[in-house]
């Protein structure tokens, strides 16, 4: 658990000190096959920092969207220009269901 902690930055409005961490975070995310956005609440300001209205179509991405209202999640799939598919479940239910891990 300590490790984990160790890595987990916190954002705040003004990003400048961690435009390197975003632009890593973009490269790693237009890389990836498949991302799994799990407990990520999809708020405009951090889904224009990584850019993932501007993703590829052919990656393989995977959200979840936790007691989100239908329209909650009709307007985060517009916000992500449709391009991931989201989910109404808990995280460990998410990758039980709709995560193909080898």
């Amino acid at each position: 658990m300590d490790v984990c902690l160790k890595e987990i930055k916190a954002v705040h409005e003004d990003i400048t000190d961690r435009d390197k961490d975003f632009q890593l975070a973009k490269q790693l995310l237009a890389d990836a096959e498949s991302v799994f956005l799990m407990g990520f609440g999809f708020g405009t300001k951090n889904v224009e920092r990584l850019g993932l209205a501007g993703i590829s179509p052919s990656a393989h991405y995977l959200g979840t969207a936790y007691e989100s209202t239908p329209l909650e999640i009709r307007r985060t799939r517009k916000l992500l220009a449709d391009r991931v598919a989201l989910f109404n479940c808990q995280c460990i239910q998410f990758l039980r269901e709709n995560a193909l891990l080898e």
